[in-house]
């Protein structure tokens, strides 16, 4: 793996307007199904329950996540090419957004909503309780982190095009920091599935017993 080059950035004109177009319209969908989720949200009050404000975080994380692909993707499509220098800033800008929205926070968000059904279905009243009555805690946590990752980003590595966005210009830094967090957090989550599902176990026999 190269140190510097990017991994997937194609160089061809015609590829980079075609990824990107791909892109965009992926973006377009995304978006239309994360507002969907936050209407809902708003729309209905039976909705409103703990678990499903943190899904509610996730899909606002989803949304600005779409919004960013599709600027940097249309851009490319209108032949504003942002890895010209003359798009540098928008590129450092734009892979900041990446880091925060798409590489860190969605991984952030779904530990969290794990944590919360963990402490609910085990039973774990005390912990239950206390993030059930500081929400705002909960929703700090995945943005303070990713916002934190994407800082040190920024004078670590820096942000360059790879395509159809900008992201980290090395592919060592980026391969890191993308997968040795999420394989973490993958760990961590099937912990505490395997806990729920032997306590849910028990929990099914004793009811079958009775």
């Amino acid at each position: 793996v190269s140190h510097t080059g990017a991994l997937a950035a194609p160089t061809d004109p015609t590829v980079i307007r075609l990824q990107s177009l791909v892109i965009a319209v992926t973006a377009i969908l995304s978006i239309l199904g994360a507002a969907w989720i936050i209407a809902s949200f708003s729309t209905f009050p039976a909705l409103r329950s703990f678990r499903h404000s943190l899904i509610l975080g996730l899909a606002i994380s989803d949304c600005v996540m779409a919004i960013n692909f599709l600027v940097s993707s249309s851009m490319n499509v209108n032949r504003r090419w942002i890895g010209v220098p003359e798009q540098a800033r928008f590129c450092s800008f734009n892979g900041f957004m990446t880091q925060v929205f798409v590489i860190q926070t969605d991984d952030y968000w779904a530990l969290t909503i794990v944590i919360g059904t963990y402490f609910i279905l085990a039973d774990h009243r005390r912990c239950s309780a206390w993030t059930q009555g500081h929400p705002a805690v909960l929703w700090t946590l995945p943005w303070l982190l990713s916002i934190t990752w994407a800082a040190v980003g920024i004078g670590i590595a820096g942000y360059g095009d790879i395509g159809a966005w900008c992201w980290f210009a090395s592919d060592r830094t980026r391969l890191l920091v993308n997968f040795v967090p999420r394989w973490v957090i993958i760990a961590a989550m099937f912990l505490m599935y395997a806990r729920l599902y032997f306590v849910l176990f028990h929990a099914y026999r004793h009811i079958l017993s009775l």
